[in-house]
C-alpha cells in the first residue's frame, strides 16, 4: 500500500510514500520552489495491497488538492491553538474562539466567503 508520484511529462514514478499527506507534501514543496507549471507535472496514484492502482489527481488538479490539504492542516492547527489558549486563560474570550472556529470550520466545508 503506498501513494505513488508519478512525472506526467516523463511518465516515470517519481517516489512512493507511505501517506497522501507525505506526497502532498513534496508537490506544495515544489510548487514552492519552482512555481505550478513544474508542480502540474505530477500525478498522484495509490497501489492497493493487490497492485491495483488507482488515479487520485493529476496535474493543476493535483496542484489545487495539495494547497487546499495545506489550508485544511492550517486551519485544523489555529482552531487547535485557539481552543488551548482559551483554557489557559481565565479571559471571557469564548467569542473570539468562536469567530475562529466558525470561520475555520465554514472554511473546511467550503462554504467560507470571501473576507
Amino acid at each position: 500500500m503506498a501513494y505513488e508520484l508519478w512525472r506526467i511529462s516523463t511518465g516515470n514514478l517519481q517516489n512512493t510514500y507511505a501517506s497522501q499527506a507525505e506526497a502532498l507534501a513534496v508537490v506544495l514543496a515544489v510548487l514552492q520552489a519552482r512555481g505550478p507549471e513544474e508542480a502540474a507535472d505530477f500525478a498522484l496514484g495509490y497501489e492497493n495491497r493487490r497492485g491495483q492502482t488507482r488515479a487520485i489527481a493529476t496535474g493543476e488538479e493535483l496542484v489545487r488538492l495539495a494547497t487546499s490539504s495545506s489550508l485544511r492542516a492550517a486551519l485544523e492547527h489555529i482552531v487547535a491553538l485557539a481552543q488551548a489558549r482559551h483554557r489557559e486563560q481565565s479571559v471571557d474570550s469564548g467569542k473570539v474562539l468562536e469567530a475562529i472556529e466558525d470561520t475555520a470550520r465554514a472554511a473546511l466545508a467550503g462554504k467560507a466567503r470571501a473576507w
